[in-house]
């Protein structure tokens, strides 16, 4: 089954909100490194990470996604996400 997780991260945690599904095989992968880079990243800090996702029509895509960690004057710290196709 796969799971999804958000562009915008406060947390740690999946947001199940998200326009896009990361494929099985890679979520492991990416929610380690999502863990990783939300725990270790400074304000500033980008990151990159290539993965797959399923389209609405059911296609796997594979994408490029840019991390950045950012201090937000009402929320904190929180992570950006920016993706192209790769």
């Amino acid at each position: 089954m796969a799971r999804s997780f958000g562009p915008s991260l406060a947390q740690t945690t999946l947001n199940t909100k998200a326009g896009h599904i990361v494929v099985p095989r890679d979520m492991d992968r990416v929610e380690v490194w999502l863990k990783k880079f939300t725990a270790e990243a400074e304000t500033g800090d980008v990151h990159k990470l290539t993965y797959h996702v399923i389209s609405q029509n059911g296609q796997e895509i594979a994408v490029k996604a840019n991390f950045s960690m950012v201090d937000n004057p009402l929320y904190g710290k929180l992570v950006y996400q920016t993706m192209t196709m790769a």
